[in-house]
């Protein structure tokens, strides 16, 4: 719960930074934002002026993320339920509940429910705006058949455009 804790008041301290660096933002007040449990986006970029998204993520067991890179954002991961492995770069690393994994941009990371229930897990990425291309990529998918020619170079293109490399 510390854990927990910690992550939550560095986010704030992060908001409090890019508003108080911000001429014209409203005051910190009008800014307050609370979400009920469960997954989803916290904040977005509109919420924190750009410097950061909070989302938290359930992965069944045997399911997490292909590995990839992000030329634009470090990702933090904070292990809330479960037990999770991550690899960043060559490093293997055991994430069970109160782990937290630091993610640079430009190191190729990737991560993976190992337990055997539902995991939990919250994901800081800084600055903010990978939300965008989560939103994109889920409508790419919607339209299109991966298995389209045309998926392929809209997938393509909609790395290019945020950054990312799978």
């Amino acid at each position: 719960m510390k854990a927990i804790a910690a992550v939550v008041v560095l986010a704030v301290l992060c908001t409090a930074t890019a508003l108080s660096q911000t001429p014209g933002a409203p005051a910190p007040e009008s800014r307050v934002l609370v979400q009920p449990p469960g997954a989803g986006f916290k904040v977005i970029a509109k919420d924190t002026n750009g410097a950061y998204s909070l989302a938290e993520n359930r992965r069944d067991p045997g399911g997490g993320v292909d590995p990839h890179t992000h030329s634009v954002e470090d990702e933090s991961f904070y292990v809330i339920e479960g037990q999770f492995v991550f690899q960043i770069g060559d490093r293997r690393i055991e994430a069970p509940a109160g782990t937290f994994v630091f993610g640079p941009k430009g190191v190729r990371h990737s991560y993976k429910n190992e337990g055997t229930t539902t995991g939990r897990l919250l994901v800081l990425s800084s600055p903010a705006g990978f939300e965008k291309f989560l939103a994109e990529r889920a409508a790419l998918d919607k339209q299109l058949n991966r298995s389209d020619p045309a998926y392929a170079e809209r997938w393509k293109a909609l790395q290019q455009k945020y950054g990312m490399q799978y």
